[in-house]
């Protein structure tokens, strides 16, 4: 089920903290194949014309995504509303209708927004830019100011937003680092470290390295892995194997001591394991519960409440030593049978 029909907005700089416009629902959100950077220069709002400050736009990149906030907007309202974000951005920024995903949706809630607008300023603007040294970028962030207050601020409260959310986006993590070295003043306390749960306990053989990867840049052993096993093997199309969903996703990998990709899985934001997967000469060894008990790591470094899991049937047994429990009846998915199954991440009293 998709959301068409209402006007829904994708905030990624201020948008995220103060939309200040009457919204009905609001929900963090991913955009992919573009990517957030601090290349639009401000001069109506955190700088001035002669001391220009710098926001966030957004760059087309392969593989790229970017974390914001989508807002549903009542079609009493949307006239207003979008009257007020055209003055609101113009300094610089056009309109663009992108597709949005929901990476903490609930059943029934959807996990997919299309036509959703997006506002970008691209490079042929006047106020852009562009691509600059990260400290030379974080000094002017430093002493700019303008009518709607201190560009550090801005800064600041989009990295506490990002980090709230659970959101990565190294650009932004950096910078906001940079600009603590030169002055500490606005420090974020609440920010968690990043740094994902160790795994260097976990391990069934001295010669399988265990360790968490990222989307794209493990995007070919994971390939690799998911194409051998589910298409190959289990005659998965193709064209679903890679969805939308890889980018958002924490991945784990095992790799051999000669760095061959044997073993990989998967956790959504929203809490949901998938892409399990083993090569066949490397079964039995104890890999699939290594995978799932990162997994399980990271949801809890996450704070995630539950997790859950589509488990093709022949695996449900695995995954009840761990605890899940089957939810609904059994069904179909790419010609498999599956049985939904759930794990309380809660502790017990």
């Amino acid at each position: 089920m998709k959301h068409t029909s209402l006007l829904w907005i994708f905030g990624y700089g201020s948008l995220i903290w103060r939309p200040a416009f009457p919204y009905q629902q609001s929900h963090p959100a991913i955009i992919t194949g573009w990517t957030r950077r601090f290349w639009q220069g401000s001069t109506d709002h955190r700088g001035v014309p002669e001391a220009p400050g710098r926001v966030v736009t957004l760059l087309p990149q392969k593989d790229g995504q970017c974390w914001g906030v989508v807002y549903q907007v009542a079609p009493q309202h949307a006239h207003d509303v979008l009257q007020a974000l055209d003055h609101r951005e113009k300094g610089g920024y056009e309109r663009h209708r992108l597709t949005a995903y929901l990476p903490y949706a609930t059943p029934p809630q959807s996990e997919t927004i299309e036509d959703v607008l997006v506002y970008v300023a691209n490079a042929d603007n006047p106020n852009y830019l562009g691509e600059a040294p990260l400290q030379d970028i974080a000094k002017q962030i430093l002493y700019a100011h303008g009518p709607s207050g201190a560009n550090r601020e801005y800064l600041t409260k989009l990295t506490q937003s990002l980090r709230e959310m659970k959101a990565q986006d190294a650009h932004v993590f950096e910078l906001y680092e940079a600009l603590q070295q030169l002055d500490p003043k606005e420090k974020v306390e609440t920010m968690p470290s990043t740094a994902p749960p160790d795994l260097t306990g976990l391990s069934v053989s001295s010669d399988l390295q265990l360790r968490f990867a990222s989307w794209p840049a493990d995007k070919d052993p994971l390939y690799l892995i998911r194409h051998e096993v589910f298409v190959q093997e289990q005659k998965v199309p193709a064209e679903i194997e890679i969805d939308e969903w890889d980018p958002p996703s924490s991945h784990v990998l095992a790799v051999s001591e000669q760095g061959e990709p044997v073993g990989c899985g998967r956790l959504l934001p929203n809490g949901k394991i998938g892409r399990m997967a083993v090569r066949k000469p490397w079964r039995d060894r104890g890999i699939g519960r290594l995978l799932l008990e990162a997994l399980l790591q990271q949801a809890r470094y996450l704070q995630l409440k539950e997790v859950q899991l589509s488990a093709q049937i022949h695996a449900t047994g695995f995954y009840e030593r761990f605890g899940f429990v089957p939810q609904g009846p059994v069904y179909e998915e790419a010609g498999i049978p599956h049985q939904k199954m759930s794990l309380s991440l809660l502790e017990k009293k």
